[in-house]
């Protein structure tokens, strides 16, 4: 058995803590996945407020090579993160893309037997706007998914 632990490196050490004795406990393999929603380049073109003119701004335009050095660090703090907060060997899956999809494909892809998700507190506004990729995540599988909740004090 599998279980796919979704992060976003914000977890305190007591929910991965949890995490790794749950997949101990089960006798599992613990995947740990970290999804990247990557920006996207701008759709219209940008107003530069600074010379009231149309079109697209310098500091707006969709940088590929910054945007490759944000996903190089954004690899290398998960790495850390890692590193820093599991005493077990884990298998890590390191993806960009839409974080609720990514992780229920990954989910099917794998096989796994349950997900374990990590839930922030969110104002009522932050849920109507954003949503939680938790609750994305229930919609979108067939798969058990276990959602540990996170004081909003860590």
């Amino acid at each position: 058995m599998t279980v796919l632990f979704a992060v976003d490196l914000s977890e305190p050490e007591a929910v991965t803590k949890a995490v790794q004795e749950l997949a101990e406990r089960l006798r599992a393999t613990l995947l740990v996945i970290h999804v990247v929603q990557q920006a996207a380049p701008p759709s219209v073109p940008s107003f530069d407020p600074l010379s009231g003119l149309a079109g697209v701004a310098p500091y707006t335009a969709f940088d590929p090579v910054l945007q490759k050095g944000l996903n190089r660090a954004e690899e290398s703090a998960y790495a850390a993160f890692l590193n820093r907060h599991f005493g077990i060997p884990v298998r890590a899956a390191y993806r960009i893309g839409d974080p609720a999809e990514t992780i229920v494909a990954d989910a099917e892809a794998f096989d796994v037997g349950l997900i374990v998700v990590a839930k922030h507190h969110q104002s009522r506004l932050e849920r109507f706007l954003l949503g939680s990729v938790a609750e994305k995540v229930i919609r979108q599988t067939n798969r058990p998914v276990l959602v540990m909740p996170i004081p909003a004090d860590t």
